[in-house]
């Protein structure tokens, strides 16, 4: 396999630094062409007459001239007038972003009825950059979400394996169009549960300038900074854009947050506790306060004012847009994108389990250090070392509090940059060639960590005091730490050539191409943490690279005046799992100029991730009852054998890491739309889906394992239990990624709008409300499928949106409802229903000038309390405000 072979192309010198060049001189192209003329300039857009959130390519369009500019409309390659394609796509414009209290595309995204369960957010544990964010379309997963900037596709993070929304300057977006449901006929891999388009500003001459400040209610930090200049010349030969953008998100603590329990006190305090002679835990001296368990008693600890939900986030992108038309048919294009992103965390000091650490203090240490230990009521029971030789010793549980906690540091540079030739032929058809080629470069620090053994030796010989009063210092002498470096890399080439003939007097459009696809990545993980030196930190790294050739057409059939089908096929060829093939059809029915009706089926694929592939084996402890041997023993009734199997867990090693034998998840989705628009700026939609992923990637637990072997079922491909070829006992696992989980899903989309115009101003209304009819997980194959609504995410979605605008005035209010879910511990019952408020106030101060303030959850709402979860009772945003000033020069 691939995996073993050295790289042919991944670090080779990349040609954006070619790109790099042209887009240096492009200002210098753009001012020697012909001086612009007047009547092709952009004129500044007014502002809108009223607020609509975000629009629908469902909606009616007005009938095109013959004459209009055909486009390319996400979900479909076919040039073409209408905004209304066959595929379900939402369309949301920058005016909307801004009008909003949110500092990234991702932020405002989640907000929508389409994120069922809303986005997900990965932290610095994750090994990538802290506010890593992906979007999650119908609760499918971020990872089956394809995201495309310009159409073209961005590098997947090399460790968590989808893109970062969060990196996209959102000074730079025009519009943002939302595709639900499959794609993988149009687009190939990732496009499962849909794609999100990002479409940049296409023509801007001038410089426009901006700032933006939100500011959280409660303490603790969660302020975020944002500043823009965007520079921009055009001529009728050539026109280029850039951005640059700063953000700065100053983290957040606990604070005075009221879904949060500040009284709590953890079991892992200071003095330690030692395990006594009664096999309970007892306090090695006094402390300030206890927390009392059965036979355990513990020094507690508050760490609430030092635990942080998020650090600092700084962020500084650029991005160049030039195009330049060489010819009257004839146009070139180069864009380049960078982001460079630095994000920090920091923990709290480290709690020190006897469970997982095993770190004991020696006999010896005890009667030199402390012998009152021995005389207390309940005597320290001192057992022996097997790693020490037998030595007598006793476990210990507390804090480190003398120094302070772990934290990370993550350096990221996203680069992507495209270059592209089109060719439009005097009968309208179009040749496009484009070279796209995006790369992810990041070093993971992970700071103030422990080295295991000499931490492990300093307490158990006393050299480091965990009974010491006050807490002994000098800790720094036993640290240790560690620097992962993750690379990935994707490069692309793409044909495509469209458009049109006629039969009769019917228009057929179509599209044809082919693309190759060539992917490569690199985990690198510290040397201290592959030899298992760092506490808490495990793992290894990995490499691999691999190739995909695509062929794929689709055609456009006008099968009657008012009924339009598509027909749509790609199919994909890895070097690595082999092929897929995947087609989508669609159909069109109008009546009159009211009604419109959509449907479509198609199937999608996920590749294997690379890492999936090709990450290095790693081995650690873990236990699990086997059920195969306490079935034999109570089939049996032998009481030994019962007590032995099903009373008590065997332990033994597990081998996890990618696995070549990957197959590609699969995926099946239908979507029915009715539309109805009987007046211009009133009307009203419905959609039904109906999705399901099957094989979906992951890793089986040792449990899992046993379980399945118990009850007859095939284990996973790759997966093992490994026994004593004489007794039969489990001795280890094997477990690398493998194909396991089903998820199905079916609901309901629903959109009604209104506009109107009034002497006094201009009224808008819209609602969008997403119910689940059905959620249903497999975990394992062959294992029952579990209803999870209400448990994954809410079973409804509804957000109302009211707008008001008049002369150089615009207000929003906008509430945000979800349903009721389980508590944590589903047998606490349920969190009720939760409403939030928006408020966006916008005035236009001048032609170029627009200031916009507001608040998001404005009347402090939170959610009901999980009294189910001792820490956090639940959750809810914070209050936060925020002011953006725009100029235009």
């Amino acid at each position: 396999m691939g995996h073993h072979r050295k790289s042919r192309y991944r670090f080779e010198p990349i040609s954006i630094s070619l790109l790099a060049a042209l887009c240096a001189v492009s200002f210098e192209i753009s001012a020697q062409g012909q001086q612009p003329d007047p009547a092709a300039e952009q004129p500044t857009a007014p502002a809108p007459a009223a607020s609509t959130p975000a629009t629908t390519s469902d909606a009616k369009a007005d009938e095109a001239p013959k004459n209009k500019e055909r486009i390319t409309v996400t979900g479909s390659r076919i040039k073409q007038i209408e905004l209304e394609g066959p595929k379900p796509v939402i369309t949301i414009d920058s005016a909307e972003i801004k009008k909003s209290g949110a500092t990234n595309v991702n932020d405002y995204l989640e907000k929508l009825t389409t994120a069922s369960f809303g986005s997900t957010s990965y932290g610095s544990g994750y090994g990538a950059p802290a506010g890593t964010q992906g979007y999650n379309i119908h609760g499918l997963g971020s990872s089956n979400t394809l995201v495309l900037l310009n159409g073209r596709r961005l590098v997947r993070d090399p460790y968590l394996e989808i893109i970062d929304l969060s990196i996209i300057p959102t000074a730079a977006v025009e519009k943002i169009e939302i595709l639900t449901g499959t794609a993988s006929a149009i687009y190939g891999t990732d496009a499962a549960a849909g794609v999100v388009n990002i479409i940049t500003r296409q023509d801007f001459d001038g410089m426009a300038f901006g700032y933006g400040k939100t500011k959280s209610h409660y303490t603790g930090g969660g302020d975020h900074d944002q500043a823009y200049v965007i520079a921009g010349t055009a001529s009728d030969r050539s026109t280029n854009i850039i951005t640059f953008q700063w953000d700065e998100d100053r983290g957040q603590g606990i604070g005075n947050r009221p879904w949060v329990d500040k009284s709590y006190r953890s079991i892992f305090g200071y003095p330690f506790s030692y395990y006594g002679t009664d096999n309970g835990f007892h306090p090695g001296s006094d402390c300030d306060a206890q927390r009392v368990l059965g036979k355990n008693t513990f020094c507690s600890y508050n760490y609430m004012d030092e635990w942080r939900l998020s650090g600092p986030i700084q962020k500084l992108s650029v991005l160049d847009d030039f195009s330049y038309q060489v010819t009257d048919n004839t146009k070139v294009g180069v864009r380049l994108f960078a982001t460079r992103k630095t994000a920090r965390s920091r923990g709290i000091p480290e709690p020190i389990d006897e469970s997982s650490d095993g770190f004991m203090v020696s006999q010896a240490a005890i009667d030199a250090n402390h012998p009152e230990l021995n005389n207390k009521p309940v005597a320290p029971n001192y057992m022996p070392n097997d790693d020490r030789g037998g030595e007598a010793g006793v476990y210990v549980h507390g804090r480190l509090v003398a120094a302070p906690g772990s934290a990370t540091r993550t350096e990221q540079l996203t680069t992507s940059g495209t270059a592209s030739l089109t060719h439009d032929f005097d009968n309208g058809d179009q040749l496009e060639f484009s070279f796209s080629e995006s790369r992810i470069s990041r070093t993971h620090h992970w700071l103030n960590r422990w080295d295991e053994q000499r931490l492990s030796d300093a307490i158990w010989t006393g050299e480091y005091d965990v009974f010491a009063v006050p807490p002994a210092g000098g800790l720094d002498a036993y640290r240790l730490n560690a620097a992962d470096t993750n690379e990935s890399l994707a490069r692309s080439a793409e044909i495509i050539y469209s458009g049109s003939f006629d039969i009769g007097a019917r228009n057929f459009g179509y599209a044809a191409g082919i693309s190759q696809i060539r992917e490569s990545y690199l985990n690198e993980a510290s040397a201290n943490k592959v030899n298992g030196l760092i506490k808490g930190l495990g793992g290894g790294g990995g490499s691999g690279e691999r190739k995909a050739n695509a062929i794929f057409t689709e055609l456009k059939v006008p099968i009657v005046s008012t009924l339009e089908a598509s027909v749509a096929a790609r199919y994909d060829d890895y070097t690595d799992f082999g092929d897929a093939f995947n087609p989508a059809l669609g159909l069109q029915y109008r009546i009159g100029t009211e009604w419109f009706f959509r449907a479509n089926y198609g199937t999608g694929f996920k590749a294997p991730s690379l890492r999936d592939v090709h990450d290095s084996t790693n081995t650690y402890y873990t236990s699990a009852t086997d059920h195969l041997k306490c079935q034999q023993a109570q089939a049996a009734g032998n009481a030994t054998d019962i007590q032995t199997y099903c009373e008590f867990t065997v332990s033994g090693t597990i081998l996890s890491g990618g696995n070549p034998d990957l197959k590609p998840e699969t995926s099946e989705n239908w979507n029915v739309f009715i539309g109805f628009e009987p007046i211009t700026g009133y009307g009203l939609n419905l959609q039904y889906y109906r999705s399901e992923i099957e094989d979906g990637i992951g890793s089986v637990s040792a449990e899992q394992l046993t379980k399945m072997e118990a009850n007859g079922i095939a284990l996973p491909t790759g997966t093992a239990i490994i026994r004593n070829p004489v007794t039969g006992d489990i001795t280890g696992f094997l477990s690398p990624t493998t194909n396991l989980s089903t998820v199905r899903t079916s609901g309901l989309d629903v959109r009604a709008y209104a506009s109107e115009k009034f002497g006094f101003g201009t009224l808008s209304f819209r609602t969008d409300y997403a119910y689940v009819l059905n959620y249903e997980t497999q975990e394992l194959p062959g294992g029952p499928f579990q209803k999870q609504l209400e448990i994954y995410g809410p079973r409804w979605k509804w957000n109302n949106s009211f707008g008001y605008a008049y002369d150089i005035h615009d207000v929003t209010v906008t509430s945000r409802t979800q349903s009721r879910i389980f508590k944590a511990v589903q047998s606490y019952g349920y969190i009720g229903a939760y409403t939030s408020w928006e408020l966006n106030y916008g005035l236009e101060v001048s032609e170029n000038a627009k200031i916009n303030v507001g608040g998001d959850n404005i009347f402090r709402q939170l959610p009901n309390q999980d009294d189910s979860d001792s820490v956090f009772r639940g959750s809810g945003a914070d209050t936060t405000y925020y002011a953006k000033v725009d100029f235009r020069i």
